[in-house]
């Protein structure tokens, strides 16, 4: 194990100060410790998700470890100045028709497209590792705006949980608001607007509302994350994120989390696509951690001025350490992203 936590803070630890993202999570993706420690990541999502990134501790059990593994909370992300605005609206007006549709389809999947979003998404946790094999879920609300200060382009993402979690070692499950995450992006002109990279801090807020919901710390760390959509058929990308506790209740282990979510997308044309958006998480405070792989279904319909990105993605672990871990979990949404 101290060959993993050590590979683990070389990774994460050169990630966090620059070279990194959601969610989630999402953002979701994933996506962040704290509260999700997860997931956003994802998509437009999401977050990362960065989304986004669930993993729960039973830490009230006397079976579970007081150590925390993770709560879920996700990154997943969107913005531009006036210049780079203009060149995409350029680039949007020259992919009209067929290729406006298929631009379409390729960037819906963006979480730095350059438009507002507004995504509602759900993790149902179908087995926890530990005792009892419990199940969970944890609902995501996220919204993400483009934002101008001065001549740079940033996008400020804002993800809210609602969080259903095993209460050991009575059994049901307490279900409440949990840690809220916002996530701030630059956004770097790389020169092609169907490259998008964006690095920023994130906040996490101890606001849940069950202290077995949430991990009543607040959490401050990096995001970084890449999109690549020059491919109209292939779109890849990643979220990296990263946060530590500052400040919170003394009774809580203290958070200090690195998660990475990898995604693809690719196209099968009227709409739908296939991907895989996991969110693997390393747990510095008791070297928990989770791997799982997954493939899923999408669709993206475009409506007047709001293009909808409906997809379900299952997942399972294929590597994971310490209570509290999805051994598998499904991973459905609606995102929207709303066209100027």
């Amino acid at each position: 194990m101290n060959t993993i936590h050590s590979l683990a803070l070389l990774f994460f630890g050169v990630a966090g100060i620059g070279q990194v993202s959601a969610e989630s999570y999402l953002g979701n993706l994933a996506e962040d410790p704290g509260e999700r420690s997860k997931p956003d990541f994802s998509d437009s999502i999401d977050a990362i998700n960065d989304q986004s990134m669930l993993r729960f501790a039973l830490r009230e059990s006397g079976d579970a470890s007081s150590d925390s593994p993770l709560l879920p909370g996700s990154i997943s992300l969107d913005g531009e100045s006036d210049s780079m605005l203009r060149r995409h609206e350029v680039s949007s007006a020259e992919e009209d028709g067929a290729g406006g549709d298929a631009s379409a389809e390729a960037q819906a999947n963006n979480p730095l497209a350059n438009m507002t979003a507004f995504n509602v998404q759900n993790y149902y946790i179908g087995e926890l590792t530990g005792p009892g094999g419990d199940d969970a879920n944890q609902f995501w609300l996220r919204y993400a705006q483009p934002l101008s200060v001065g001549e740079s382009l940033w996008l400020l993402r804002v993800s809210l949980p609602v969080n259903t979690f095993p209460t050991a070692p009575t059994g049901g499950h307490a279900t409440g608001l949990g840690d809220i995450n916002a996530f701030a992006a630059y956004l770097f002109d790389t020169g092609n607007p169907a490259v998008s990279v964006g690095l920023g801090p994130q906040l996490t807020v101890p606001s849940a509302t069950d202290s077995r919901l949430g991990s009543e710390q607040w959490s401050a760390g990096l995001a970084h994350v890449l999109f690549d959509g020059r491919n109209p058929k292939f779109q890849w990308g990643y979220l990296l994120t990263w946060q530590h506790s500052f400040a919170g209740d003394d009774g809580r282990p203290d958070v200090n989390v690195g998660a990475f979510q990898p995604f693809v997308f690719y196209q099968l044309g009227s709409g739908w696509y296939l991907r895989a958006a996991p969110i693997w998480v390393y747990n510095f405070e008791n070297d928990s951690f989770n791997v799982p792989i997954g493939i899923g279904l999408g669709k993206v319909i475009r409506k007047n001025k709001v293009v909808y990105n409906l997809f379900v993605e299952p997942q399972v672990s294929v590597w994971d350490d310490g209570p509290g871990q999805p051994e598998w979990q499904i991973y459905f949404a609606v995102n929207m992203q709303f066209l100027k």
